[in-house]
């Protein structure tokens, strides 16, 4: 907040430093509170954003790895297409857990606290990026709980459970089975992610616009016309 200070005489600078520190506070004061308030948000829901990430990551990477495995070494046609398209399935779950749920949550906090906020200048700053984190880690949440997530997850299940049944010429309930198991199983994946930076971004009180306010205001040695933005 800026104070423009026009005076009909010439003022006296000890007298009109008072509005300009006032306003300089209260400044400051509005921005410590946001970024407080955004680093604690920040904070709470980095571990359990990092646990839900690599958790996932690596149980998919795990079942890629023994469905693979299982594949190779099974002397069963039918247990080597369940693992065949399991590890397929499986695959583009980790593919999907890197690329596309990112999650920045899981080191906005981190991130945040690499910048400086020794003078208010910086706390200005840091407050800049504490908002975009907030808004980028609140964005991704949604899209992982979006309905395009869901949508992904039922096509590449139902892709699964065609190929196990007309393409390999499978019983309906394989096919069934094995679509039922992979949504089952993307449903969890969805409904376990971390959403606290939706409702946190929500919540957020936004910074008031910007406005500017004339005041005639009596002056020592005279009148003084302050600018208040």
């Amino acid at each position: 907040m800026r104070c423009f200070l026009l005076s009909l005489f010439i003022c006296v600078p000890a007298l009109a430093q008072s509005p300009g520190q006032n306003l300089s506070a209260e400044r400051a004061a509005n921005i410590d509170s946001r970024l407080s308030w955004i680093e604690n948000e920040l904070t709470v829901e980095q571990a359990p954003s990092q646990w839900w990430w690599n958790g996932w990551l690596c149980a998919y990477g795990a079942l890629t790895v023994g469905q693979t495995a299982l594949f190779f070494i099974t002397d069963s046609e039918t247990t080597k297409q369940d693992m065949g398209v399991g590890a397929v399935e499986t695959l583009l779950s980790t593919a999907g857990v890197l690329f596309f749920t990112p999650l920045q949550a899981k080191t906005a906090a981190s991130d945040l606290t690499a910048y400086p906020s020794s003078t208010e200048k910086e706390r200005g700053h840091k407050l800049d990026e504490a908002e975009r984190l907030l808004k980028q880690s609140a964005e991704d949440e949604a899209f992982g709980r979006s309905w395009i997530t869901h949508a992904i997850g039922f096509t590449a299940s139902l892709a699964g459970g065609l190929v196990i049944w007309k393409g390999f010429d499978r019983p309906f309930a394989d096919g069934v089975l094995n679509f039922a198991i992979a949504m089952a199983i993307t449903e969890i994946q969805i409904f376990t992610q971390p959403s606290r930076l939706i409702d946190a971004y929500e919540k957020y009180p936004k910074r008031p616009p910007v406005s500017a306010a004339l005041q005639l205001s009596p002056h020592a040695l005279g009148l003084a016309l302050i600018i208040r933005d």
